[in-house]
């Protein structure tokens, strides 16, 4: 790193593989880079938190993130009978990130909807979003407004990882396409948790109901068991088997109603809740106050 008249020149890290493009994501504070072995890789400004973004590229040419980007229209694609955009999937009379971000939801769903086929091949995929992509309004906003928003069963995050393969092995390097792997790279690490983990109850305390709220990084089995301060089991919950993802909301979360297997209210006081999985245990404290 240094400043831009050339001083102030330090190393921020260290890395194996030769970079070939750099870019500067500043809205998000990272920086992005190809290298040498095909890949995309990202960091913080200060050069820590490496990670890979993108693999099996081949040989990536240099890197252009999405606010320097201005890549030119090719066709303004306009139907005959309404004048709209074939990109505008979304019909709001623009083409940028929301069109984009309906592309992926379509294809991770499997939509074979003839709106969101917009390259006309027959087929609705990974090459559509690159199309939408390539093709923004100019000055429309780019950045991503799907990540983190976004709930993928494992069923559609295994199709959205088999489009990101069918589009490497195209060998499309476009500036389009790289932004659409990076994006669709992100989407997918963070709809799958890093770890299995039990969360912290929430109210707590509470009376009488809670939710209690854990994350997957695999397939398994599921069960919470809650206990008494004595440690006697006062209720189970079967949950069953669940995808990888994460349980945080009220619409996924375990529910507790704070019965006991009787159907009967449980006294104040200090409980504990066992989440069990196929390849781990955990144990939280809970309380009920009244």
């Amino acid at each position: 790193a240094a400043n831009l008249n050339g001083s102030g020149a330090k190393e921020l890290n260290d890395i194996r593989a030769v970079p070939v493009g750099i870019g500067v994501d500043t809205a998000r504070s990272q920086l992005y880079w190809t290298n040498s072995r095909g890949r995309v890789q990202s960091a913080d400004l200060d050069g820590g938190g490496i990670r890979n973004v993108v693999d099996g590229l081949g040989s990536p040419g240099d890197m252009v993130i999405s606010n320097s980007l201005k890549a030119p229209k090719t066709s303004t694609a306009k139907t005959s009978t309404t004048g709209k955009s074939k990109y505008d999937v979304n019909g709001d009379g623009s083409v940028d990130s929301k069109d984009s971000d309906a592309l992926i939801v379509a294809v991770a769903a499997d939509v074979t909807d003839a709106k969101y086929d917009v390259n006309g091949d027959g087929t609705v995929d990974i090459k559509d979003i690159v199309d939408v992509r390539a093709n923004y309004d100019k000055g429309a906003a780019s950045a991503p407004a799907l990540i983190g928003n976004v709930k993928l069963s494992m069923v559609q995050i295994d199709r959205l990882q088999e489009q990101i393969d069918l589009l490497i092995a195209t060998g499309d390097r476009s500036p389009a396409a790289l932004k659409t792997l990076i994006y669709l790279q992100q989407l997918i690490a963070m709809a799958r948790p890093e770890k299995t983990q039990l969360l912290a109850n929430y109210p707590n305390p509470f009376n009488p109901e809670t939710w209690i709220p854990y994350e997957l990084a695999t397939d398994t089995d599921v069960k919470i068991t809650i206990y008494n301060a004595q440690g006697v089991v006062v209720r189970m919950l079967q949950l069953g088997q669940q995808s990888a993802g994460y349980y945080t909301d009220r619409e996924r979360a375990a529910y507790w109603d704070g019965r006991n297997a009787l159907g009967e209210q449980v006294a104040s006081g200090i409980y504990f809740y066992q989440l069990e999985t196929d390849a781990m245990s955990s144990l939280r404290k809970m309380v009920i106050l009244k």
